[in-house]
């Protein structure tokens, strides 16, 4: 690093560091990428972390050359961002990342300098979910001309909150039903098990059909037979196509599982428990999802899942 490049930064190293031209970054991005599976991060957030970091740590060596990263250049690149016009949730997931590689590239001793990145604050605003009306033309429709397959889909975010991956990742052994209840297990963001249960009969007779549909064309192994059988991304596809038949534009799986909250906390259920039901970490987020976009959105009653 040159005594140039320190003075613009305002760098005050004490000890020799470690080269951050392209190839050398690429090793310390993959050591970095190596702790992270050691910490347990699902693929598809490690996956994101190199891209993003590849792209900062390219910016920077375009910007300063050989020179390595510091908390400064984070705000740098965030101000880069936002004149690139790039949304504030892809920003901040990369300053979330740029981060992280700052503090271990710091315990490591590849960089001397401390400091904080500033993510940009987003005013939140309610999330949208479907109405009432919607919801039952949706579900009668679907009665009507939907496979098992696709209602289990729509059932397992509108009836019992899950996500789209943990839908897709669902196995017959997961699924548990009573004569009166169906119960899932889920593996969800970061690796968080969780258990959610449903009176619904709707839901506990739609996935149920599903359930005996996969038993009957299989032959060995069925407890370990996919429940959906479908990658997220054609299943999201799925779920809008049946929007559009009924009506819905723009129907994707995060407002079915919106709806879900909305319904459950109308239904008198206590913040505490949608939060545990929809695997959220924070309660917080749980109250974005379940706060009606108006005062006189009608909300599906519970007892029509």
């Amino acid at each position: 690093m040159t005594s140039e490049a320190r003075s613009k930064r305002g760098d005050a190293p004490t000890f020799p560091l470690a080269s951050f031209e392209p190839v050398h970054a690429q090793e310390h991005i993959a050591l970095f990428l190596a702790y992270l599976k050691d910490d347990d991060l699902s693929p598809r957030t490690i996956k994101a972390y190199r891209y993003n970091l590849e792209r900062f740590l390219g910016w920077l060596y375009t910007s300063m050359g050989d020179v390595p990263p510091t908390y400064q250049d984070a705000g740098a690149y965030r101000d880069h961002l936002v004149e690139l016009g790039r949304r504030v949730s892809s920003i901040n997931q990369c300053l979330a990342a740029v981060r992280r590689f700052l503090d271990w590239g710091r315990s490591m001793g590849l960089i001397s300098t401390s400091g904080k990145v500033k993510e940009i604050r987003e005013t939140r605003i309610p999330r949208p979910a479907m109405d009432g009306k919607s919801t039952r033309r949706l579900l009668t429709m679907m009665e009507r001309e939907a496979p098992a397959r696709d209602r289990a889909i729509v059932l397992c975010g509108l009836g019992l909150g899950l996500r789209i991956s943990e839908i897709c990742s669902l196995r017959i052994r997961d699924v548990g039903f009573t004569p009166r209840t169906i119960t899932v297990r889920v593996l969800g963001k970061g690796r968080v098990s969780r258990e959610v249960q449903s009176a619904g009969k709707r839901t506990r007779d739609w996935i149920l059909e599903r359930v005996r549909e996969v038993e009957d064309s299989s032959e060995e192994n069925v407890e370990g037979r996919p429940l959906i059988g479908l990658r997220a991304s054609f299943a999201s596809e799925l779920v809008r196509s049946w929007g559009l038949r009924a009506g819905i534009d723009g129907l994707h799986p995060h407002m079915l599982r919106r709806t879900y909250g909305q319904i459950r906390r109308r239904a008198g259920i206590s913040i505490e428990v949608v939060s545990r039901e929809l695997g959220h970490s924070r309660l917080d987020t749980t109250a974005i999802y379940t706060t009606p976009e108006g005062q006189d959105l009608e909300v599906l009653e519970y007892g029509y899942l």
